[in-house]
């Protein structure tokens, strides 16, 4: 369905995966904003930065939403992959990859608003961030204000970027 899909590039959503995915490692989130450098909150600021793109994308018209569920498809593989090199059993994976996948769609409904909050953005993701991470104790000590001036940023970064570039791939 990819191919199909992308015709002249199915690399495009896992090349979008893989741009979040080094997103999500950015020191500065462990280091200033004091996410925990663990599995939880690698796996935490993996899915806040997926699902940042992800909405941009559906914002991007008609070929956008598409590109948006190849991109959480790559996540959903790349999990797969990831739980079979570190010696998951066969038998055991699919429930990790099924838990994986409702953690980014989690992560959509509890960013969801922060994304569309217009002027009271700041607020919303302070609230999301704070309803995700610290509630949860993914991150209990991180720095919720500074991780919602970063997801603002970042989404004011891609809201910037015209739809036929971010559908393109070509934006730095």
């Amino acid at each position: 369905m990819l191919k199909r899909w992308f015709g002249r590039s199915p690399e495009l959503a896992p090349a979008l995966y893989k741009i979040a995915s080094g997103w999500a490692r950015d020191p500065l989130l462990y280091v200033d904003c004091r996410v925990a450098d663990t599995v939880d909150g690698r796996m935490e600021m993996l899915l806040l930065h997926l699902t940042i793109l992800i909405d941009r994308l559906g914002r991007a018209g008609a070929d956008g939403k598409p590109l948006g569920q190849a991109v959480a498809e790559a996540f959903v593989e790349h999990m797969d992959d990831t739980f079979r090199h570190i010696g998951v059993g066969d038998l055991a994976v699919p429930r990790k990859v099924k838990r994986a996948a409702a953690a980014l769609y989690d992560a959509h409904l509890d960013y969801g608003p922060a994304l569309g909050a217009g002027e009271d953005a700041a607020s919303a993701w302070r609230h999301a961030l704070h309803l995700h991470l610290v509630s949860r104790g993914a991150a209990p000590n991180a720095d919720i204000a500074g991780l919602a001036d970063h997801a603002m940023a970042l989404s004011g970064r891609l809201r910037a970027i015209s739809d036929v570039d971010l559908l393109s791939g070509t934006f730095t």
